[in-house]
């Protein structure tokens, strides 16, 4: 790279690091805050962490849900077909395909 590139400003490749990682603060000044209330709202990435937080808890509700189903069907038919596992398996083979 030549000496030019530099005087114009950082680079493309500079440019998208500190946009996407944000290295370096982006005002250079100091800010003084007035107000005794002061609220910190997330900013788009931390919306898409909660937002990511919620969409794996929502699938690990999903997976204990479908234990605790499958857990519970299978007591409901060792009950009902008094450990017969023939029965047990073709029974609901019998239902679905008739």
């Amino acid at each position: 790279m030549s000496v030019a590139t530099h005087a114009r400003g950082p680079g493309a490749w500079s440019r998208a690091r500190q946009r996407f990682f944000r290295h370096e603060p982006a005002d250079g000044e100091r800010l003084v805050l007035r107000h005794s209330r002061i609220y910190i709202l997330p900013t788009r990435r931390g919306f898409a962490v909660i937002a990511t937080l919620l969409l794996m808890l929502l699938t690990s509700l999903n997976c204990v849900y479908a234990f605790l189903a499958v857990n519970m069907l299978l007591a409901w038919l060792h009950h009902e077909y008094s450990d017969q596992l023939l029965t047990i398996v073709a029974h609901p083979l019998y239902l679905i395909f008739g």
